[in-house]
This record gives structure tokens, C-alpha cells and sequence, in this order.
């Protein structure tokens, strides 16, 4: 790099080092965490003219000036193996909406990983996605934990990708998750559904439940189905809600040991269903290994 980036923030983040390199990676840079870490502490990357604690929030209009030099960008490719695995559930001119498997990270985190992701399976399938959106992320709109399965969307073009994020910041798609939980259901649920209204920070590798000035709002409507299956629906996507939303109401779900859950083949969560604002519908159908776990 010959001269610093600068760059102004356009979101609210729940972590400085997270958003610098989304943002950096809008901009064609593939740089890691620790990169942007070592620049916050050494001052090689300054926040209006400052500097900031990685871990701490990150807020919208700050401006970053990013003075050191980062790795060259990354060209994804795609994996033929792991797309003849994953199921097609939509395509058309604009998007290919696929089925994640659990087990599968949705985008990969290092340039390095050349197979493996979601992604390199979308990219596979209509390679234009590759080049849909910055470096490590394509043409991908939104991200589910590598142990949840279900419905992911891939744009096809850098327009398309901006304008559904933009959809998904404002909270006009609307998401509903199947879980597989346990504890007491039939006393949080003897009034019917519950609304959980719980705001989230960023503790480490978990989210916790906080009252504090700089949590980020997060509502999830939460429903049992029948035993111990229960289907969770929200317009927000912070990290983890719904795992911590469960929690929080003493129903972990299976599988999930960061929020002691009871041990399972895999995490008991899937992103079912999928609605955009203007109606459009997609669908997953839980696959055996989620319905496999159900007592």
C-alpha cells in the first residue's frame, strides 16, 4: 500500500476490528482481524483521528484512516465437490438462494481456504458471484454460524449485493429458524409464543444479554411447534440472537456448547425460511440430521 486508506463507516458494528475489515474488504483489501488489530493498537489505523480499542463498539460516520500495509486481494474459486452436495433452492438473473449443510462455513475466514465454504460451492455454480462482492465474501448477503443449516442468498452482482445487505441492515426480511431445545417448555410457553426483546454485546467468542448504553437491538418471536421443537422468527441478525435468545429464556439448544447446550451431533438449528420484503419466499426444509435429533 503506497498511501493510507481512508474510509468513512457506514453501520453500526458491535466491534471495531470486525467492522474495519468488512469495510476494508468493500474496498477490494483482504485484511485479517489480527492485521487491523496490531494497527488499532500500534496507531497505524486511527478512528477520527484517535485510537480505539478493537473490542470496542463501532459507530457509524467514524472515520478510519488505515496507514500500514495489508495482504494483496484474494480470488476465490469455485469447489465442484462440496456444490454437487448442497441443495438448489432458487436462481434466477439476480440470485442463487442454496441450503447450507451444517458443518459448512458460509464464507471462508483466511484467503488461504480454497474449498470448504458455501461460497466456493455458490461460485461453482454461477461464478460470477466471485466477483459480486469484495474478496473473501463474493456475492454474499448475509452469513449463518458454520453448525446452523438452511437458507443463504447469493447475489450476482455487486448492485444486487448492496441492496439486499441494505434490506437486511433496515430489518425489511424477515427470517424464521427451527430449533431443537431443551429445558422447561411447557412453563415458558403456558401463555402461548414469547417475544424476546433482549439487546446483545459482543462478549469474546459468545454474545451475552446486556442493558448497557452500547447494546444492539435485538427482538426474536419465539414459538413452540410441538415437543421439543420450537421456530424462532426475527428481522434482526445480530451475532448468535437467536442462540442467546434461547438461552436466555432457559431453552439452550441442542448441540450448542457455547451456551450450554446439551452435547449433540451438531447444532439443533436451521434457518428455515426466508421472506423479502416485497413477499418473495424461500425455503428449506430441516434435513435428516436436524430431524434426527429430536426426542
Amino acid at each position: 500500500m503506497t498511501a493510507p486508506i481512508e474510509l468513512v463507516l457506514d453501520a453500526d458494528d458491535d466491534r471495531w476490528d470486525r467492522a474495519i475489515r468488512r469495510a476494508l474488504l468493500e474496498l477490494g483489501h483482504d485484511a485479517s482481524v489480527r492485521e487491523i488489530r496490531a494497527g488499532l493498537k500500534s496507531g497505524a489505523i486511527t478512528i477520527d483521528g484517535g485510537r480505539r480499542a478493537p473490542g470496542e463498539r463501532a459507530t457509524a460516520g467514524a472515520r478510519i484512516r488505515v496507514a500500514t500495509t495489508l495482504r494483496a486481494e484474494a480470488k476465490l474459486v469455485g469447489d465442484d465437490a462440496l456444490a454437487a452436495r448442497v441443495t438448489r433452492l432458487h436462481e434466477d438473473d439476480d440470485l442463487l438462494v442454496l441450503a447450507k449443510p451444517s458443518g459448512v462455513p458460509t464464507v471462508p475466514i483466511h484467503a488461504d481456504e480454497r474449498t470448504g465454504t458455501l461460497l466456493h460451492a455458490a461460485i461453482a455454480l454461477a461464478p460470477v458471484i466471485a466477483d459480486a462482492g469484495p474478496p473473501l465474501e463474493g456475492g454474499a448477503v448475509h452469513r449463518l454460524d458454520t453448525g446452523t443449516s438452511g437458507v443463504v442468498l447469493f447475489a450476482k452482482s455487486r448492485a444486487v449485493r448492496a441492496a439486499m445487505r441494505q434490506a437486511f441492515r433496515a430489518h425489511e426480511v424477515e427470517k424464521q429458524y427451527d430449533a431443537l431445545v431443551d429445558g422447561d417448555l411447557d412453563a415458558v410457553f403456558a401463555a402461548g409464543p414469547v417475544t424476546v426483546t433482549a439487546a446483545l454485546v459482543n462478549a469474546g467468542k459468545r454474545m451475552r444479554v446486556s442493558e448497557s448504553d452500547d447494546a444492539l437491538d435485538a427482538v426474536s418471536i419465539v414459538e413452540r411447534i410441538d415437543g421439543d421443537h420450537v421456530r424462532v422468527t426475527t428481522r434482526f441478525g445480530r451475532r448468535h440472537q437467536v442462540r442467546v435468545h434461547l438461552a436466555h429464556l432457559g431453552l439452550p439448544i441442542r448441540g450448542d456448547a457455547t451456551y450450554d447446550g446439551a452435547e449433540a451431533p451438531r447444532l439443533a438449528l436451521h434457518a428455515r425460511t426466508l421472506v423479502l420484503a416485497e413477499g418473495t419466499r424461500f425455503e428449506a426444509p430441516p434435513p435428516p440430521d436436524f430431524l434426527a435429533l429430536r426426542r
